[in-house]
């Protein structure tokens, strides 16, 4: 069994909450933006580099909210998602970017999109939808 460590990065502003809205193979649904932890590379540089591949925005300020921990029986390995608040960015074009960019195609679509934040929380098609009432909760109380 092997551990998968990945980190996300929350961007809210103005009422809105920047999304991925994936279509793959067929399927479709949304994630907060990020990705794995490359070796050599902290927490925070992953943080970074995954926000500038899928949105090309550049974090400034953030600070860790929670980590999320489970076991995926298909693959067998822990994923450990490390959630981040982005309190502070530069930049306004959103789009995509890195190895993402290079992935895209119609079968595999990465789309950045702002989202209503009081939608976010009732999305039927939300990637880890076991998450969704943890953030709820510290996301408001910041």
């Amino acid at each position: 069994m092997k551990l998968n460590r990945r980190v996300r990065g929350i961007i809210i502003d103005k009422g809105k909450i920047l999304l991925i809205h994936r279509i793959k193979n067929g399927e479709e649904f949304y994630s907060i933006p990020g990705g794995g932890i490359e070796v050599d590379e902290t927490d925070k540089e992953t943080l970074i580099r995954e926000i500038r591949e899928e949105t090309n925005l550049d974090v400034e300020i953030f600070s860790e909210l929670f980590h999320h921990e489970w076991y995926d029986e298909v693959r067998d390995e822990t994923k450990n998602f490390i959630f981040f608040l982005i309190e502070k960015y530069r930049g306004s074009d959103i789009k995509i970017g890195g190895p993402e960019l290079e992935r895209h195609c119609d079968e595999n679509q990465y789309l950045p999109e702002w989202h209503d934040f009081e939608k976010f929380f009732d999305l039927p098609n939300y990637y880890q939808p076991e998450v969704l009432r943890r953030l709820k909760e510290l996301i408001i109380q910041k």
